[in-house]
């Protein structure tokens, strides 16, 4: 049901001028709840949709990890956490999404073993 809420907006993030700062946060949400329901091509897609700039967020990190471990390759999910669990960060300013890999880069040395 998210999905479909979320969905109509693509187009007019699309269209704004600038990067609003929900848009890359949505799209993390998105790819979040896009492997929870077992559709991983499509969260593929999606990060494969985005520029450097926005790969390199906490929040798309943090997602791209989940993707990488449901692929069932935790070491790729570990590889990319890596840069996110480093310092302040002013994207992040609350540390949820440090916290978020934190508790993935857990998830992924869990499954490595």
């Amino acid at each position: 049901m998210a999905l479909v809420t979320v969905k109509p907006g693509e187009p007019l993030a699309r269209q704004l001028s600038g990067q609003h700062y929900l848009v890359t946060r949505t799209q993390a949400l998105v790819v979040h709840a896009l492997v929870r329901l077992g559709q991983a091509e499509r969260a593929g897609q999606l990060l494969a949709g985005l520029d450097e700039h926005d790969r390199e967020r906490t929040e798309i990190r943090v997602a791209t990890a989940a993707l990488r471990i449901a692929q069932g390759d935790p070491q790729a999910a570990l590889a990319v956490l890596g840069p996110a669990q480093e310092g302040p960060d002013s994207d992040d300013y609350w540390g949820f999404w440090r916290a978020r890999a934190a508790r993935k880069a857990a998830a992924a040395a869990g499954a490595a073993q």
